[in-house]
């Protein structure tokens, strides 16, 4: 079974990026849940970003 991943890095600016390009979707419901209590705690403007399908699965392929 492969492992469900969330990217977590600090910028130097202070600003949290969260990747969730790794999470399936039996955890789906709890990184969801993750998100918004770190937004709440964190506090300040959240950008969200989509990412394309194409690079999810170009990486899916790299790591197969």
């Amino acid at each position: 079974m492969k492992e469900d991943k969330i990217q977590i890095e600090i910028m130097e600016d202070g600003q949290v990026k969260i990747v969730t390009d790794e999470i399936g979707a039996a955890n789906h419901r709890s990184a969801e849940d993750l998100l918004k209590f770190l937004e709440s705690q964190l506090g300040g403007e959240v950008k969200k970003q989509k990412r394309p399908q194409s690079y999810q699965k170009q990486k899916q392929k790299q790591t197969a």
